[in-house]
C-alpha cells in the first residue's frame, strides 16, 4: 500500500525524527549573547525552543561553533550570518525557522545569497592611466598649495583629491595658477598620493 505524508502515524514520526542530518541529531545553539547582546534570546524563548527542538529529535549545544544551526533573534540574523559567512556547515536562523520546519516537516535551510564583490568587473576594457612627470609635478604643486604643512594632515584623505578632480572637470585652475590639473585620482591611488607627499 502506498502512503502519502498525510497518512503517517505517530510511530513513524518517532522512528524518523525531524531534526536529523545524515542519520544524526541536528545540533542547535540558542544564542543568548550571555545577556549582553540585544540579539540574544530571552530565557522564555530558550525554554520553548529547547522543548520544541528536543521533542523533534534535535539537540542543544552550548558552543556556537559546535552547532549546525544557530537560532538568534530576527534583528541579529544578518549580523551573525556575516560572522559565519565562510562556514558551509553553520547556518544562522531566526526562531521562526524552528516553527517553519515543524509545520512543513522538513529541516531545510534556504541557500545563502552570495553577492559579488564591489569594484570593476573582471575582463573589462578599462585600463589604468599612466601618469607623466607633468602630472606628478601638478599634484605636488597642488598639495603644497592646499596643505603646505604635511604635519597638519589631510594629504592622504580622499576629499582633497575629489576637490582637485572637480576643479579639473570644471576646466578651472587647480589652485596653483595652472590649467593642467592632473588626470587623476581614484581612491585606490594611495601609492601616488604618498609619493607626491614625500616629494614635497
Amino acid at each position: 500500500m502506498v502512503r502519502s505524508h498525510h497518512d503517517t502515524d505517530s510511530s513513524e514520526e518517532e522512528e524518523h525524527p525531524l531534526f536529523t542530518l545524515n542519520d544524526r541529531p541536528v545540533f542547535f545553539h540558542l544564542y543568548t549573547g550571555n545577556g549582553r547582546s540585544a540579539f540574544g534570546l530571552s530565557a522564555g524563548q530558550v525554554q520553548r525552543l529547547t522543548s520544541l527542538i528536543q521533542g523533534h529529535g534535535g539537540l542543544i549545544c552550548a558552543n556556537e561553533v559546535d552547532a549546525d544551526t544557530i537560532i538568534v533573534k530576527e534583528e541579529g540574523v544578518e549580523v551573525l550570518r556575516q560572522k559565519y559567512w565562510i562556514s558551509r556547515d553553520i547556518y544562522v536562523e531566526p526562531p521562526s525557522f524552528v516553527h517553519r520546519c515543524i509545520r512543513t516537516r522538513r529541516y531545510k535551510h534556504a541557500p545563502p545569497v552570495r553577492k559579488g564583490l564591489g569594484g570593476r568587473p573582471g575582463g573589462s576594457n578599462r585600463q589604468r592611466v599612466e601618469f607623466s612627470e607633468l602630472d606628478d609635478e601638478c599634484l605636488c604643486r597642488y598639495l603644497a598649495h592646499v596643505v603646505p604643512y604635511a604635519e597638519t594632515g589631510g594629504r592622504m584623505g580622499n576629499e582633497i583629491y575629489k576637490r582637485l578632480m572637480e576643479l579639473g572637470d570644471e576646466g578651472g585652475k587647480d589652485g596653483t595658477g595652472s590649467d593642467d590639473t592632473p588626470r587623476i585620482l581614484g581612491a585606490s591611488d594611495t601609492r601616488r598620493k604618498r609619493q607626491s607627499s614625500i616629494r614635497l
